[in-house]
């Protein structure tokens, strides 16, 4: 900028952009997402970790028991499961694996949620240390349920991939 112009002029700023890019997201990434094949899993593996927080609160587990283990299995097939499903149905690993961590990112939020109303409701009914209940309905392990679930329903879908590609092979060669 020389001496004699004014200053009028701003500089670009990093938010320029923002609403472009916000726009973008609602038309076109957004419809994208597929949000109604991920919904019932993620609700299914979020409820998993609420019906084991409510049942903890009225008999809390002392050590990694049987129910600890069908509760952290049951998780992991519904992640096999959703990853195995959805790549069936569009024969796309890439889909079934989309699905798969937008179920996982749905049950993140719905086994926060549903801790803590849970946490609420049983409060007025039962005497509850309900800061300390709180706490543990919101210590929700994203970083597991991204690294375990993820993997177990990387595998479910490899499967399903694998079982539809053998399948046409073999429909084509009959």
């Amino acid at each position: 900028m020389g001496m004699n112009q004014t200053a009028d002029q701003q500089a670009p700023s990093v938010f320029d952009g923002l609403p472009e890019l916000l726009r973008d997201l609602r038309h076109e990434l957004l419809p994208r997402v597929p949000w109604r094949a991920a919904a019932l899993w993620g609700v299914a593996l979020g409820a998993t970790f609420v019906i084991r927080g409510a049942y903890d609160i009225f008999n809390p587990t002392t050590d990694w028991a049987l129910r600890s283990g069908l509760s952290t299995m049951s998780g992991l097939a519904i992640c096999f499961c959703a990853g195995f499903h959805s790549a069936w149905r569009r024969k796309d690993f890439g889909y079934g694996g989309a699905v798969l961590m937008l179920a996982i990112l749905i049950a993140f939020f719905v086994a926060i949620f549903g801790g803590v109303t849970s946490v609420l409701v049983i409060s007025t009914f039962h005497k509850l240390d309900v800061a300390r209940e709180l706490y543990w309905a919101t210590d929700v392990p994203l970083q597991a349920m991204v690294l375990l679930g993820g993997s177990v329903g990387a595998i479910g879908a490899a499967i399903a991939l694998g079982m539809t590609r053998f399948r046409a092979r073999t429909v084509l060669q009959s």
